[in-house]
């Protein structure tokens, strides 16, 4: 028999299916291991969704996050009213950044060309 490739399938049962099975195994003269084959199911998994049923915690299990992301609820006012805030002040700041740029390549450009302006008013003291 060639090995398996892969993750090993694992298969998810239904909340409705689980009860079933408990309910089917707690019957008067009912075996775990019988009910356990006719739904092709593994003895111990039956065992502890009956163990899950009796301490009350066979209950439908949380949302997985990937079907929670698909299902997310539309911003609040709240939200929107950030998200405009936010976005404005970005806009701020990348205007302020390019005149920051432009600023620096015109003081470059000013000790390039040597402006006596840029070297000061040392003439101007006497």
């Amino acid at each position: 028999m060639p090995a398996r490739k892969g993750p090993k399938k694992v298969n998810r049962y239904t909340l409705e299916m689980k009860r079933t099975a408990v309910r089917l195994s707690n019957a008067p003269g009912a075996r775990v291991m019988d009910v356990a084959e006719a739904l092709d199911i593994h003895p111990f998994m039956l065992s502890r969704w009956r163990k899950l049923a009796r301490e009350g915690l066979l209950v439908a299990a949380p949302a997985r996050k990937k079907k929670a992301a698909k299902k997310a609820k539309a911003p609040s006012m709240v939200q929107m009213s950030k998200y405009t805030k936010l976005k404005q002040e970005l806009e701020l700041l990348r205007k302020e950044h390019e005149f920051l740029k432009k600023f620096d390549r015109f003081r470059a450009r000013l000790k390039e060309s040597g402006s006596p302006s840029s070297h000061g008013s040392e003439d101007d003291s006497e």
